[in-house]
């Protein structure tokens, strides 16, 4: 696992165990930041189920001003501090180890709001779905806000919801990529 673009472009990023867990597919991670673009730039980014950080340190990489990664595996944050300290990106960078659909009420109760929110969970079956519930009912985002969940491609993702609307879903090697915003906003 490396990153891709940016300032920390070609870092290899340590990995917990060597074949154990899963990262995000370069592929999903490319077609997700082409997708944000130059909105990147100074942008809040939030890592839900964040493992070793590949992607919310290819947010950084690419000029984020911030991220908050989630993760509730001790054994996860260990490995993403290390990433985050090879690649020189600590300062920007927030570690909540707490549940991730816990901390999504709590960032609302908080009232902190991302212009980018990731989530990849690990089953990449009804967590997807219950992560995207969860953003969509409470105000973590911005009104110009993109939100992408990485899940299975036999997973059947909402089209609609309260707030937010799909605007994009690209299979790519079996894995899905849907992307939200404001369903009151043009897509980008």
């Amino acid at each position: 696992m490396r990153v891709l673009s940016g300032v920390s472009k070609d870092v290899k990023l340590k990995i917990w165990r060597r074949g154990s867990g899963r990262a995000t597919p370069d592929e999903i991670k490319e077609l997700t930041f082409e997708i944000v673009g130059s909105d990147i730039e100074s942008c809040r980014f939030l890592d839900l189920f964040a493992g070793t950080g590949g992607v919310g340190i290819e947010a950084l990489s690419r000029g984020a001003e911030r991220c908050t990664f989630v993760e509730d595996s001790a054994r996860m944050i260990k490995v993403l501090k290390a990433n985050l300290a090879q690649c020189e990106l600590g300062e920007q960078a927030e570690i909540v180890q707490f549940d991730a659909f816990n901390t999504i009420v709590t960032l609302n109760n908080r009232q902190h709001v991302f212009d980018v929110v990731f989530a990849d969970p690990p089953d990449r079956g009804d967590l997807a779905v219950r992560a995207i519930r969860l953003v969509d009912r409470y105000s973590i985002q911005k009104p110009k806000s993109l939100i992408f969940v990485c899940h299975s491609a036999k997973v059947e993702m909402p089209s609609e919801l309260t707030t937010l609307a799909l605007f994009r879903r690209n299979e790519i090697k079996g894995e899905m990529l849907s992307a939200y915003c404001l369903a009151n906003r043009a897509a980008p």
